[in-house]
């Protein structure tokens, strides 16, 4: 029997590989989190090395799934054949493998597509989580045929047969076959067999060489080989630890993936384990070496609070997370700690700037820019660090509270000096200022002017707003607060910068020829808004037409004024509310060339979004809009955004889930709250403490009271697995508190 080892590393994605296809014996291509699609070839003069040779950029967010085309079986294609992949951005594109063009690009989607395929008649199947297939048209990128809730639950796999047909595999731990026979245009689409057998997700399908029988791979920690004759199971391959994500089969062996960190090779013919192989284990090492531990006698003291956490360094050196259980009065194991990025003071000093200090974090504001360095001793107050790291940087000083958090985060609230952090974890509010002698309030404070997209004096909507609570967080000074589920409705109530939004306003009617009554209007409408009234008839009126006319381009202002006025009682009826919630939906409409939706689009109609459910009548005038304003948002999310507009996007979701379950058309939107708010945790970095907060309390809030379908697709998405982390990891504060609930939510 052949033995397999180890005969290349091949090294260039920035974030984990999720998927591989074979090109031909001297090339493969992966598929990344990193948002790419890599192609590898075999290094010139040399048997055993691979080089990068395409890199295919395009994708708005994580790439998840990855399928070839071989030459000749799509006409339009180009003669090597095309790389087809999902992502997501929801998004299917198909990519020429010679020079990383996107050649075709489908959409139609709601959900992250999870799977791909490419059928023998040279169409595209994709899958979902939105629980659809969809069958396209390659040649023009539309769609064929839509398949509406093909599963009970997220589409995670898909296999192209023989026979003109498909496989496809699901959440809801069943297997279905599509007849290909069907036509693609036909008024219905109903699959010929559904198979059952695994007891959790079916994450993984191949067919097999012989073209008779195929195999699965599922959470379940099991893989399968099912006839294609019976479409019953043949045999069960029993050896992994842990979820099975990935199988495949060559000869007479079949290969299986783990999150165990091991690959299997079975015998095909009686399910017999051939070899195992353990992953290389350097990087988790290496990250393992910077996990604050402790000794295992820590265990001997009782927690603090339900849900409190310790890493534990275990005997034969196994970093284990500890969760304490208020009902047993123990400490329960929740499992091995596998890898976490920070920095701490195990490794010595750190230089930077010919002084030495304790840490030297990086902390990452925008995608495509150096991290910026962030140094800190033992014993500094944070306050002052912050400071000195935001002026250094020249960067607003309405960032010194997340910089702060982060820094207590990282190091631990016993490292720091004078100061400490007391503040109101949803606002933070009750912070001390240095130098004023005073709290902040839950509005934030210390933004100033300061224009957060230029760097200058101009109006910008709420430049200076930070979110406050409808209602105080009266349990924040505990030990340990439970978040999830969460009522509270948070706002951004911080008033409107008069001058510059009236600047605005006249500037944009000015070049729009806009007439004069109506401007007046505006501005009657600007100053009824920053003194919290109710404007007239006539000025309400003006401010919904211009809402109606005015260029998407030319909305943010209008938007920022909208979003005080849907605060103000009495200010909105229905019929406003809804004019609102359209506008917002026009501003956040794509260009005609693709473009996503201007910044100062996406902060103010992400901010007018959360306002919106203070009121039952403009919470209820703006859910039917719910999905749109989801989708238009969606840019907030990913990790080039700016730290205000994911604020927004997290604060939106946080009370579109408080309201889920109350308000049936809230509970409909939750599986799309959990998508985005899963996104946008993955986005957001450390620094960014309040937007990682709020997702994680969306994401508890919408999995423990919207039902089962939210609370499946939030661990499918793999936000139970990033909780876990999170909890494990992080230093004492809100991000690590939220996340023990969220990992309590859905275990």
């Amino acid at each position: 029997m052949t033995s397999y080892a180890l005969r290349a590393e091949c090294r260039g994605h920035e974030d984990d590989v999720r998927a591989a296809v074979v090109l031909s014996p001297a090339s493969f291509a992966t598929a990344s989190r990193d948002k790419t699609v890599r192609v590898w070839s075999e290094a010139i003069g040399s048997d055993v090395s691979f080089a990068q040779s395409v890199v295919c950029v395009g994708h708005a967010s994580f790439v998840t799934s990855l399928a070839f085309a071989p030459p000749g079986r799509v006409p339009s294609f180009p003669p090597l054949g095309a790389l087809v992949s999902g992502s997501r951005d929801a998004r299917v594109v198909a990519w020429d493998p010679a020079t990383g063009d996107a050649v075709a690009e489908m959409r139609g989607h709601a959900l992250d597509v999870t799977a791909v395929c490419v059928l023998a008649s040279g169409v595209v199947v994709s899958g979902a989580m939105d629980k659809s297939v969809r069958v396209w048209d390659p040649k023009t990128g539309a769609c064929a045929r839509a398949i509406e809730d093909a599963h009970g639950s997220s589409v995670l796999a898909l296999a192209a047969l023989a026979d003109g047909g498909f496989l496809s595999g699901s959440a809801d731990r069943s297997v279905k076959r599509w007849d290909g026979q069907m036509p693609y245009d036909g008024a219905s689409w109903k699959p010929t067999t559904t198979m059952t057998g695994h007891a959790d997700t079916v994450r993984g399908i191949c067919v097999t060489p012989a073209g008779d029988a195929f195999l699965t791979a599922s959470h379940d920690c099991t893989a399968r080989m099912w006839s294609l004759v019976t479409h019953e199971t043949v045999l069960t391959f029993v050896g992994h630890t842990a979820l099975v994500y990935a199988v495949a089969a060559a000869g007479d062996r079949v290969f299986t993936g783990s999150e165990d960190n091991t690959m299997r090779i079975w015998r095909a013919r009686d399910a017999s384990c051939a070899q195992t192989i353990a992953h290389p284990g350097a990087t988790l090492a290496e990250e393992q070496s910077k996990i604050k531990t402790e000794d295992p006698s820590a265990l001997l003291q009782s927690g603090h609070g339900d849900g409190v956490t310790k890493v534990i360094r275990e005997e034969g050196g196994t970093i284990a997370a500890y969760a304490w259980s208020a009902g047993t009065a123990s400490w329960e194991r929740v499992g091995e700690v596998t890898g976490v990025g920070g920095g701490g003071i195990g490794g010595g000093k750190k230089s930077f700037q010919g002084a030495e200090y304790d840490y030297v974090f990086d902390v990452d504001f925008q995608d495509g820019v150096p991290p910026l360095k962030l140094p800190f001793n033992v014993g500094d107050n944070p306050y002052t660090a912050a400071e000195t790291f935001l002026e250094t940087n020249d960067l607003p000083a309405g960032y010194r509270e997340q910089v702060v958090n982060f820094i207590v985060q990282n190091v631990g609230e016993t490292n720091v000096g004078a100061g400490g952090v007391s503040a109101d974890p949803f606002t933070g509010a009750g912070a001390y200022v240095p130098g004023t002698g005073a709290t902040t309030g839950g509005g934030g404070g210390g933004a100033g002017n300061f224009d957060p997209f230029t760097g200058g004096g101009a109006y910008v909507p709420g430049a200076a707003a930070a979110p406050a609570a409808a209602a105080p967080a009266a349990a924040a000074a505990a030990a340990r607060q439970s978040y999830v589920p969460t009522t509270t409705c948070l706002l951004f109530d911080t008033s409107l910068n008069l001058d510059g939004i009236l600047k605005k306003i006249a500037e944009f009617a000015a070049e729009l020829a806009t007439a004069a009554q109506r401007v007046e209007g505006l501005r009657e409408c600007a100053a009824a808004a920053a003194s919290k009234t109710p404007p007239s008839t006539t000025a309400a009126a003006a401010l919904l037409d211009a809402s109606a006319a005015w260029p998407k381009e030319k909305l943010f202002p209008l938007l920022d004024v909208a979003r005080m006025l849907v605060l103000v009682p009495g200010a909105c009826d229905a019929a406003t509310s809804g004019a609102f919630a359209a506008a917002a939906c026009r501003a956040l409409e794509s260009g005609g060339d693709g473009a996503p939706a201007p910044p100062g689009n996406v902060l103010t109609a992400g901010r007018l979004f959360a306002n919106a459910f203070k009121h039952g009548e403009t919470r209820d005038a703006f859910l039917p809009f719910g999905q749109a304003l989801l989708d238009g948002l969606a840019p907030a999310a990913a990790a080039d955004a700016k730290p205000p507009a994911r604020l927004a996007l997290a604060t939106a979701i946080l009370n579109l889930a408080s309201f889920a379950s109350d308000i049936p058309a809230a509970a409909d939107l939750a599986p799309a709250c959990v998508a985005v708010g899963s996104q946008l945790l993955y986005a957001s970095p450390a620094a960014d403490v309040d937007a990682r907060f709020r997702a994680l309390v969306a994401l508890g809030t919408a999995a423990t009271t919207a039902g089962a379908e939210a609370k499946k697709l939030a661990i499918d998405l793999g936000v139970l697995d990033v909780a876990t982390a999170l909890a494990a990891a992080e230093s004492a504060g809100k991000v690590k508190d939220a996340a023990a609930d969220v990992r309590k939510a859905l275990s």
